[in-house]
């Protein structure tokens, strides 16, 4: 399966699940999932929400961040990947001055 995020449509979600600011995101359904191109603006963040159903995979290409995952936070820097797992509680936020680019593969259970 080859994904193309140039020719996916980019969307622009405003408090992401009761997060802040802005995250845009090109994204793919799949039968296992969702595979995703997001980007947090500095100072936004994707709210505390639960993955009932799922894992949520984030590979960090850009910027600097934060992710919490059921209390225990976590850095993130280009290179690290958080994994938050099935049943898990987590939230990300963008703290620098540039977008948080980030690769994301949801997998449903």
């Amino acid at each position: 399966m080859k994904i193309d995020f140039d020719t996916l449509k980019k969307v622009a979600i405003q408090r992401m699940n009761g997060g802040q600011g802005t995250v845009t995101a090109n994204m793919c359904m799949a039968q296992f999932g969702k595979v995703i191109l997001s980007s947090l603006a500095p100072r936004s963040s994707i709210g505390i929400h639960a993955h009932d159903t799922s894992i949520d995979i984030n590979y960090v290409i850009q910027g600097e961040g934060i992710a919490v995952c059921n209390g225990e936070e976590e850095e993130l820097h280009p290179g690290i990947c958080h994994i938050c797992p099935q049943g898990a509680l987590h939230s990300i936020r963008n703290m620098g001055d540039c977008d948080l680019v980030m690769f994301t593969v949801v997998v449903e259970q």
